[in-house]
């Protein structure tokens, strides 16, 4: 393949090319209003990154269309371990690379089901990481999970100062930011107290509000994936995280009223 100079490109530099095709134009980008906001409060931002050596890379390059949503992470012997769910039409091309992604190693499936695959990897020491960046700038993640060849966040950042030091990390480490939504902090409780993430909330809201729970169904798993801009499968994993979490804590609390 050549690029628009005429020079023949790698396999990297048509990889790198697609993702800034899938980048949004200046005018997709939505910078909100951040008022009266002093440079010491906080700031959300809803943002993707991309790089070669981001964890699971290579993997999701191969299979832009699976959704990638972490389930934990912890350590062992040392090193840091990633447990997670990989959902998608294309499990099958992500599953070849994941065998071959330099970002992780020992790479092992945990579950399968018909729509989707949970793994743990360990990170190599080439993965380029940024949970420590977060964790160092004092942000809290709201959610985190790929889209198309890129990891997005929704993070919430305790100053204006704290967001532009990430941006320059990400400057100096070449990583692509693309930046979707900038806003002063709104307190962030919906779904927090039952548990909820807010990808699985904002699911349950917008399956409520289109009728999927109605009888006969109001839309599909396909018109709500359409709706939020993610598969078909990461829609029924959602639904079925999130109606599990419901109903546990309906029922923990229910048998904690019994009991007092």
């Amino acid at each position: 393949m050549w690029n628009s100079a005429g020079d023949p490109m790698d396999s990297d530099a048509r990889a790198d090319d697609a993702d800034r095709r899938d980048e949004p134009s200046d005018s997709e980008v939505v910078l909100c209003s951040l008022g009266s906001a002093r440079d010491d409060d906080p700031v959300v931002a809803k943002l993707a990154v991309s790089h070669r050596d981001v964890v699971l890379g290579e993997a999701i390059r191969a299979a832009p269309s699976v959704t990638v949503e972490p389930n934990y992470r912890t350590t062992d012997g040392g090193a840091a371990v990633l447990v997670f769910t990989a959902a998608g039409e294309s499990i099958v091309e992500f599953d070849a690379a994941l065998s071959t992604d330099h970002t992780v190693r020992d790479p092992q499936l945990l579950a399968r089901t018909d729509d989707a695959c949970t793994y743990r990897v360990r990170f190599s020491s080439e993965a380029l990481q940024f949970s420590p960046v977060f964790a160092d700038l004092g942000a809290l993640l709201y959610d985190v999970r790929t889209a198309g060849r890129s990891w997005s966040f929704h993070v919430r950042f305790p100053s204006h100062e704290a967001f532009a030091s990430f941006r320059n990390f990400c400057s100096s480490h070449e990583v692509t930011l693309r930046l979707f939504k900038l806003s002063a902090d709104e307190q962030h409780t919906r779904g927090d107290d039952l548990g909820l993430t807010a990808s699985q909330w904002d699911t349950l809201s917008t399956a409520h509000e289109m009728g999927y729970f109605e009888v006969p169904r109001g839309a599909t798993q396909e018109e709500l994936a359409r709706q939020l801009d993610i598969s078909p499968s990461a829609v029924s994993q959602r639904i079925r995280r999130a109606t599990n979490q419901l109903l546990a804590e309906t029922l923990a609390s229910s048998r904690f009223r019994t009991r007092f």
